[in-house]
């Protein structure tokens, strides 16, 4: 492959994963990962309405309801932001939560955090190595990318994993005769899963070590050179 139309790769796929950490936050951050539908409704004793389904995310969970008293029935959403760290009174006042659920939302979003992270020290670094004339530079920004890539799906499985849970054990989230679906935020982050596997495969590609009078400029033939350590 040419050097340029080398270069011109690399730096597709680099945009490719800073767009990518834009695709990653609004994947995070929106509460459209999962979307339950309850056919016909259930009766809410607590707050007295029909729940006919919600949706949620990492962070909030926002449901979808109407109240027996209103003709015609006038639908409502109520959002509220889910609790990671709540108390042992609260865990057990909350039917839809138990120690086991909030392990997983814990897990989801430390990995989702970490992958953002990530993916923001492995572009820098990206950048950064384009402007180095040392292959490994190249290399190392790759591994960063399929460890982001990594987080992220984990992230994914944990998340799809609690919904499992949920199904089996905890039916005032899941109503037995529910259906779930993904939603475009989880999508989404698959997308961005795709995009931090392609990256990285360009990048070792690319770097191929390069000396002589393959190098692109005798600056580059000494950079790839073995390195001998001892004593001066």
């Amino acid at each position: 492959m040419n050097v340029v139309v080398e270069r011109r790769v690399c730096y597709a796929a680099i945009a490719s994963a800073i767009f990518g950490i834009l695709l990653l936050l609004i994947a995070i951050g929106t509460d459209h990962w999962v979307k339950l539908t309850i056919p016909g409704g259930v009766y809410n004793n607590h707050t007295h309405s029909y729940e006919l389904g919600h949706y949620s995310g990492l962070w909030r969970i926002c449901r979808t309801f109407f109240r027996n008293d209103t003709v015609p029935h006038i639908k409502s959403q109520y959002c509220r932001t889910l609790k990671f760290f709540p108390t042992t009174r609260d865990v057990r006042k909350d039917p839809e939560v138990d120690e086991e659920i909030l392990d997983f939302s814990r897990s989801e979003t430390a990995f989702a955090i970490i992958a953002l992270l990530l993916a923001l020290l492995a572009n820098v670094f990206a950048v950064y190595s384009m402007q180095q004339y040392r292959y490994m530079f190249k290399r190392l920004a790759a591994m960063l990318y399929l460890i982001t890539a990594f987080c992220i799906v984990v992230c994914l499985e944990v998340f799809k994993y609690s919904l499992e849970y949920e199904r089996e054990h905890l039916p005032a989230r899941h109503p037995h005769h529910s259906s779930i679906s993904f939603d475009w935020s989880y999508g989404l982050c698959w997308v961005v899963f795709g995009i931090y596997i392609i990256a990285p495969i360009i990048m070792f590609i690319t770097s191929r070590k390069r000396k002589g009078d393959k190098a692109r400029s005798e600056n580059e033939a000494m950079e790839n050179e073995p390195v001998i350590l001892g004593r001066v």
